[in-house]
Parts: structure tokens; C-alpha cells; sequence
């Protein structure tokens, strides 16, 4: 009886230390895999034209379907915090931090080489309350285009002539 209880304690012992060894020798959370993923430094978004992501609802809308003005391909593209860069895009937020305040439902009336226009309802959310107030005809004016990495970009927003930074 005695033997038999030393060899089960020594059998015990040894796959506690096989397992022990194993996991000193792999890291936990290692997923080995042939496919590689490329990383942020790695991939280049390509540029989308008409379409852009609106952060509040987390849905994606095609511009394109109710905007009255199309953009020619080498006009500039316009970056919506960090969506992909799109022309004429149905949405815009206004602040990036909590999408606390947006613009949608823009109809652009001119989309050009210098300078992008439009109307649209602004929709901002109290922090403190939740609550949602909407202001319909906001003019928005994109400018300053910029030569990057992701092409052609407008740098500059203007909501009812005062500039915002996102």
C-alpha cells in the first residue's frame, strides 16, 4: 500500500513538472499560425469613394444614393476622425473623442479641387442628460486640401463659418 501511494505521488509529481515545463516553454496566449496579419504599420487602406462609417451608430451609409453633387476622381477626399477617406461622405463627426456631436444627412452642393460644400443636421448629445437636440440647415465647408499617404485630403472643417477641430 505504502508503494503504491509513492508511486502515484511520484506520478503526480512528474506531470506536474511536464506541465510546468511546457507552459515555461510556450507563452500563454501564443496562437502559432502560417498565415501572417498585417499589422497597423504593415497595411495601407485603400481610398473609398462615397461611403463612410458614422461612429454614433456604428453603420455604414453610401453617401453617393442622396448626395446631388459626384466628385470627380482626383478631387480631394475628405477623413472622418479615422474612417477611411471618402468623398462626398453622408456623415461627419464633429467630435472624435465620443461622437458626442455630428453632422448628418449632408447634401454636398460643390465638391471641388479647393473647397467642398454643403448643408446638413447637426446632432449634438448632452453628456450629462443624454439628450439628443438637432439643428437642421448647418452649412459645412471643407478646405485646405492636403497631399498624404492616403492621397488627396481635406484638412480644414467649417461648420456655420466657425472652424472645428474634431
Amino acid at each position: 500500500m505504502k508503494s503504491s501511494f509513492i508511486r502515484t505521488s511520484a506520478a503526480a509529481g512528474i506531470v506536474a513538472l511536464a506541465g510546468l515545463a511546457i507552459t515555461a516553454c510556450s507563452p500563454s496566449l501564443e496562437n502559432p499560425s502560417d498565415l501572417k496579419v498585417e499589422t497597423a504599420t504593415e497595411f495601407q487602406a485603400q481610398a473609398a469613394t462615397g461611403t463612410t462609417t458614422a461612429a454614433a451608430t456604428g453603420t455604414a451609409t453610401t453617401a453617393a444614393a442622396t448626395t446631388a453633387v459626384e466628385a470627380a476622381a482626383d478631387a480631394p477626399s475628405f477623413i472622418d476622425c479615422v474612417a477611411a477617406p471618402a468623398q462626398t461622405p453622408e456623415t461627419v463627426t464633429l467630435n472624435c473623442a465620443d461622437s458626442s456631436d455630428l453632422l448628418v444627412e449632408i447634401e454636398w452642393d460643390k465638391w471641388e479641387a479647393d473647397e467642398a460644400t454643403g448643408t446638413g443636421t447637426r446632432e449634438t448629445v448632452d453628456a450629462a442628460t443624454g439628450e439628443t437636440t438637432t439643428e437642421e440647415e448647418i452649412d459645412i465647408v471643407l478646405t485646405a486640401p492636403i497631399s498624404g499617404v492616403q492621397g488627396l485630403v481635406f484638412s480644414a472643417i467649417s461648420v456655420d463659418g466657425q472652424v472645428v477641430n474634431p
